[in-house]
């Protein structure tokens, strides 16, 4: 039997990217969801997805929309939470990110934008979720290394994913007593769409093409390779179950050796 069977998730931004497969590696894993993004489309179709992929049939997975641009979005999801009456093992936070920018040249839109999607949003989200928190819960949140090493391409992803990682590690002292773990993972380069958009936004930056930043990232690994998903999924799961009861309040690094800090 999986550490996941019977288990009940929230996990934000599980459209696409490295959300959706936690939310297939959950559901081959026995666990339900609540599956939550701004694209319900994208969100049926992973739902058809998982439900093709469950072992049991008990497992059930719900679409909840929601937009961390929103500020009423936490109250539909509360309240979408409410009338299902049942409690969260898990939760993931995870969405979208800002574009790459300079240091040197931001907007305030820029920074107000990021604010709401890295920071804000989904800590107003989260805490609409805290009533159905059940005793030894945990709550993982996809970060990026920007919180370990800053980039001069994603100036505003490094400042409020900052923000969001001192958040999570005052909320794991307050919930700690009720067994009830936090933690994040800082993922290096990942192939998803965003970070599509991310190599084409710094070959231009660069003037070069988009095969030589590739490369260029590959090479800051130590295994000389970009991550997947599945990779993310796998220890996102870890960290979701029961054989990971004494890890709180940590940031674990997840690029192939890409951070040189030993911190």
């Amino acid at each position: 039997m999986s550490q996941h069977d019977g288990q009940r998730y929230l996990l934000m931004g599980s459209s696409s990217g490295m959300g959706k497969a936690v939310a297939l590696e959950l559901a081959r894993r026995g666990g339900s969801a609540i599956l939550a993004a701004r694209n319900r489309s994208e969100l049926e179709r992973v739902q058809t997805r998982c439900q093709e992929l469950a072992p049991h049939k008990d497992q059930r997975f719900e679409v909840c929309t929601i937009d961390f641009l929103d500020p009423a979005s936490p109250d539909r999801m509360a309240d979408f939470l409410g009338k299902t009456k049942q409690s969260l093992n898990g939760i993931l936070v995870n969405g979208g990110g800002p574009q790459g920018e300079s240091p040197t040249d931001l907007k305030a839109e820029q920074m107000e934008t990021a604010h709401s999607l890295l920071f804000k949003g989904p800590v107003l989200h989260l805490q609409a979720a805290f009533p159905l928190l059940a005793q030894e819960a945990s709550i993982v949140a996809i970060t990026s290394t920007t919180v370990m090493e800053p980039s001069p391409f994603l100036t505003l992803s490094g400042a409020y994913r900052s923000a969001l990682t001192s958040y999570l590690k005052g909320l794991s002292e307050i919930l700690g007593p009720r067994q009830i773990r936090v933690n994040a993972i800082a993922p290096g380069f990942i192939d998803t769409d965003k970070l599509n958009d991310l190599r084409t936004s710094e070959a231009q930056a660069l003037g070069v093409s988009t095969t030589e930043v590739n490369t260029m990232w590959a090479a800051r690994s130590r295994l000389n390779r970009i991550g997947n998903t599945e990779e993310i999924a796998h220890l996102a799961c870890f960290l979701f179950s029961r054989e990971c009861t004494f890890l709180t309040g940590q940031v674990i690094v997840a690029d192939g050796g890409q951070v040189r800090s030993i911190r």
